[in-house]
């Protein structure tokens, strides 16, 4: 019998499982009687343990629970069978299966304790249930309970050899019990002891642990937290996890060492350093506890992302990041499957931020089919949020969003209607609701509805202004709504094209005033400053332009007059004050702004408020000028002698700019621009100041300062606009340099984009360029789409302008018909122009070239009986020579005769006398002849005219000239 008892030990032994429980079987049926009865139903139970027979087992196995030498033994194989035959797909029964396994180590336990005095090795026995024990309680949650144990088990030191695993084991129970410092002190005490054990890995590892798991229960809902605990810890924990990277990177928990690690140096803030350690985390690692590596490794790199896009390579690398954050992302959401209870709580926010990528992808792309097809996979994904995560609080967010990308594919009035959702609950309560009111209000502004985003606005400030005030994280979007809620104010004294609202202006002044007051450190006061000042500016530089409109007006009344005199006195003052306060302020902002576009607003401002000033005192100087001259005139009228007096021409004399000295505001105004050139010569408003004070230079004629400022300008690559100015005003300089080749180039240069709203006048000027070089193919070439093409015939001021050049250019080719025809369409197309008497001259003209000469003095008369101005003069003149050409002598003598005695032109009235004289020398009157010739000598002495009199009349003889 012992033979066969001890073939299935070795049967045992030797892993033969199923032959020993055979042997044990058949000995227990043959041997019943034996002693070694007991010890065979023990090791049969423990071959069914091995092949997963638990029921079985604990039928052989409960009876031995109280047999006085196997009892500990049989209790430890009772335990494992037990726990062998629980489902742990069924909770509450594996539960309770747990709690009779732990009774049944804990009595087995008990039961080696009592045998050690007869049985020494007991002492090894009890150490195995205790380890086994220790484990159970914690797969049970016991971790207390655990850790006792295991201390136990290592006190009682009854297998040496077991108590690393104890002392291994009761860390990670210390640990899960949130016993944290207890459980680094076993750990440091593990590392001393066991220097060189193979586990010292899983306990440097539960050291690093203790860290993490104490730093993330710090304020877990509150990333933004600066608890110094964080910091503390999560620092500790980077360095905790580095030491097990770099002693055991083979270690089982590596990966998640990495994660953790990654993890730890993200909530610190450290992103760069954490995307380096979570790009080393193989794919194939991201599942379990690292499946959210994917998330955080595409927030890593949204975080680093560069934001300048201004040239194609910065794009290029910002493309790059997108499209790895992009596919980090697609990861992490394709793993979280398709129901949204059992996504990682990262879900919402990852698809955020995936929706957020397609945004900025599309924003690159300017192919519009490819360009929509990102904006809608964006859309899409912000939709998908409120569908399956609607209590998320990425929600509300994913809403905002989703009406940007509606703005982006042109859908504005859908965007407002989906931010309308911020209006009720729960979105009204959502932190970016404010945000939501803010750019709703935007889009109405930029629909010109001010009125309803005034209104918005209030209402988000009501609502909201105190709680963003006393909340650090939203803190700064209070003065930004007030700013916004200013803006829209002020745009509603615009509101009425053909009225400005002062009230609105000036509410508009007191918010900004307000929010300077209010919220001083915003970046929003300084703007605020420069807006309350420009609201004042506004409000009296178009005030200044009535006055001076009144002023000059024909038939104002002197009650008028007087006002408007008041109206410009107080207009100059105001300016005056509000420049001045524009240059203290862009002093108040201090060294550390200057350049700043702020800074430079407020000095560009203050430019333009010297401008209006300047123009008024110019004008107060020329008044001054024609004053003086007049009164001179007058004293030397009143010395002449008597039968002179009153003969003497005092007509209001007419100064040039360059004839009044420069004023003040001129040069504070210059000084403005050159300060704004100073502070940051390649901005883009420096830029605008050099044209702007290249304009003033020019109005003063001053021209080689203004060229050198306008090739300046455009040697800094300026916007298109801008650009296009600039050529624009560098050719209107050129021309005044009579360098018409050059001025031509920059004409061109504009009219090269037909799209851009300065080409028209370019085009009219490069046509007057190609005039002043005889070129007139080329100007009729350029001038010909004002006459024949729908766009550019009907442009106030300018299309009827070009159209008389061209019927001077076709006149100058001597194209007589083309000439008359296009004069015939300006006076058709623009009846009231100012240039329809030329045009009238300019028909006559054709038809007195063209020998029509009836045709050309009814056209000269029309231009007679309209105007008594020069062109007038001209048309009396030129009909007496189409009269004089038709033989008919007489009437052109006496149409020549009018040109003297009704206008008062010296030069046509000199040249009219001189013909006339001629005409009756063919009509054999040489007595009226030599009176006409006498009157141009005395009228016109020292002139050509006077010279030509006299030679004329050495000519006669000389008793005519008596």
């Amino acid at each position: 019998s012992r033979a066969s008892f001890y073939w299935g030990v070795l049967l045992y032994e030797q892993k033969k499982t199923g032959e020993a429980l055979t042997r044990f079987t058949e000995f227990a049926t043959k041997y019943p009687q034996s002693p070694l009865l007991p010890e065979a139903q023990l090791r049969a139970g423990m071959c069914q343990v091995e092949l997963r027979a638990f029921p079985p087992a604990i039928a052989l196995l409960q009876p031995l629970a109280a047999h006085p030498q196997l009892s500990d033994r049989a209790l430890l194989w009772l335990g494992r069978a037990q726990f062998g035959a629980a489902d742990p797909t069924q909770p509450q029964p594996f539960a309770q299966a747990l709690t009779t396994v732990i009774g049944s180590l804990t009595q087995a336990a008990d039961k080696a304790n009592q045998q050690i005095a007869q049985d020494p090795d007991a002492k090894l026995r009890r150490a195995e249930v205790l380890l086994e024990l220790g484990d159970y309680q914690q797969l049970a949650k016991q971790y207390p309970q655990a850790a006792a144990t295991y201390e136990t088990a290592t006190k009682e030191n009854y297998a040496p050899d077991r108590n690393e695993q104890f002392l291994q084991r009761r860390a990670t129970a210390l640990h899960f019990a949130a016993q944290f410092d207890v459980s680094d002190q076993v750990c440091t005490q593990f590392a001393q002891t066991y220097p060189k054990s193979t586990l010292l890995p899983a306990v440097l590892f539960r050291s690093a642990e203790n860290a993490y798991v104490r730093a993330a229960a710090i304020e877990p809902n509150n990333p933004a937290s600066k608890n110094p605990d964080l910091s503390k810890w999560f620092g500790e924990a980077v360095k905790r996890y580095q030491l097990v990277l770099d002693k055991h990177p083979e270690f089982v928990y590596a990966p998640l060492s990495r994660g953790r690690l990654g993890l730890s140096q993200y909530r610190l803030g450290d992103y760069p350093a954490a995307l380096k350690t979570l790009t080393a985390i193989p794919q194939a690692d991201q599942s379990g506890e690292l499946a959210v590596v994917p998330y955080y490794l595409a927030d890593c790199l949204l975080r680093a992302m560069p934001t300048d896009t201004s040239d194609a390579l910065a794009a290029g690398r910002q493309l790059e990041v997108l499209t790895v954050a992009i596919k980090s992302l697609e990861n992490f959401v394709s793993g979280q499957g398709n129901d949204p209870a059992k996504a990682a709580p990262q879900t919402p926010d990852a698809l955020l931020k995936l929706g957020y990528c397609y945004q900025r992808v599309a924003s690159q792309i300017a192919e519009p089919k490819e360009r929509t097809e990102r904006l809608t996979a964006a859309r899409q994904v912000f939709e998908r949020i409120n569908q399956q995560y609607a209590a998320s609080p990425s929600a509300p967010t994913a809403s905002l969003e989703r009406a940007n990308c509606l703005v982006e594919m042109n859908d504005v009035n859908g965007a407002i209607n989906e931010l309308n959702r911020f209006k009720a609950d729960p979105f009204k309560q959502a932190p970016v609701a404010p945000l939501a009111y803010l750019r709703q209000a935007t889009l109405l502004r930029a629909q010109n509805k001010p009125t309803e985003a005034a209104a918005a606005l209030q209402e988000a400030r009501t609502n909201y202004e105190a709680a963003l005030v006393a909340d650090p994280t939203r803190a700064a979007w209070a003065p930004l709504l007030h700013y916004h809620h200013a803006l829209a104010i002020k745009e509603l004294a615009y509101k009425d094209p053909a009225k400005l609202d002062v009230a609105k202006l000036n509410e508009a002044r007191t918010q900004f005033e307000s929010l300077k007051q209010k919220y001083g450190a915003s970046p929003e006061a300084d703007d605020a400053v420069w807006r309350a000042g420009q609201c004042r500016r506004e409000e009296f530089a178009p005030k200044l332009a009535a006055a001076r409109q009144m002023l000059v007006k024909k038939d104002a009344k002197p009650e008028e007059l007087t006002a408007a005199n008041q109206q410009v006195a107080e207009c100059i003052k105001q300016l005056s004050e509000t420049g001045a306060y524009f240059i203290a302020q862009a002093g108040a902002l201090g060294p550390k702004a200057v350049g700043s576009e702020i800074h430079q607003r407020m000095l560009y401002e203050a430019a333009w408020c010297a401008q209006w000033v300047g123009d008024v005192e110019v004008d107060a100087a020329r008044s001054k000028l024609v004053e003086e001259t007049l009164k001179k005139l007058k004293d030397e009228a009143a010395k002449q002698p008597p039968g002179l007096i009153g003969v003497v021409n005092t007509r209001i004399p007419q100064f040039p700019i360059t004839a009044i000295p420069l004023q003040p505001s001129e040069k504070l105004g210059r000084d403005q621009y050159k300060a704004v050139i100073a502070s940051k010569s390649d901005s883009p408003l420096a830029i605008t100041s050099r044209l702007e004070l290249a304009e003033m230079h020019a109005r003063r004629e001053e021209i080689d300062p203004a060229i050198g400022l306008l090739n300046e300008a455009l040697n800094l690559e300026p916007a298109p606009d801008v650009e296009e100015r600039l050529h624009l005003r560098l050719g209107v300089c050129l021309v005044a340099k009579n360098d018409h080749a050059n001025a031509f180039a920059q004409f061109a240069a504009v009219v090269a984009d037909a799209k851009s709203p300065l080409a028209p006048e370019a085009r009219a000027r490069a046509g007057e360029c190609q005039m002043q070089l005889k070129a007139w193919p080329k100007a009729i070439e350029l001038w010909l789409p004002f006459r024949d093409q729908g766009p550019l015939q009907n442009l106030a001021g300018l299309s009827d302008r070009v159209l008389l050049r061209l019927g001077h250019a076709f006149a100058l080719a001597a194209q007589w018909d083309q000439s008359r025809q296009t004069h015939e369409v300006l006076l058709q197309r623009f009846p009231q122009s100012v240039w329809r008497q030329e045009a009238r001259y300019g028909v006559g003209w054709a038809w007195q070239n063209q020998k029509q000469f009836d045709n050309a003095v009814n056209a000269y008369h029309e231009v007679i009986k309209e105007t008594a101005a020069e062109i007038a003069a001209k048309a009396q003149y030129q009909s007496a020579l189409c009269r004089l050409e038709q033989k008919r002598l007489p009437e052109a003598a006496n149409a020549l005769l009018v040109v003297p005695f009704t206008y008062d032109y010296p030069e046509w009235s000199a040249v009219a006398l001189l013909e006339a004289s001629r005409v009756f020398l063919e009509m054999k009157q040489p007595e009226q002849a030599a009176r006409l010739l006498e009157k141009v000598r005395k009228d016109y002495p020292n002139t050509e005219w006077s010279k030509m009199a006299e030679q004329r009349l050495a000519g006669l003889p000389l008793a005519k000239r008596d």
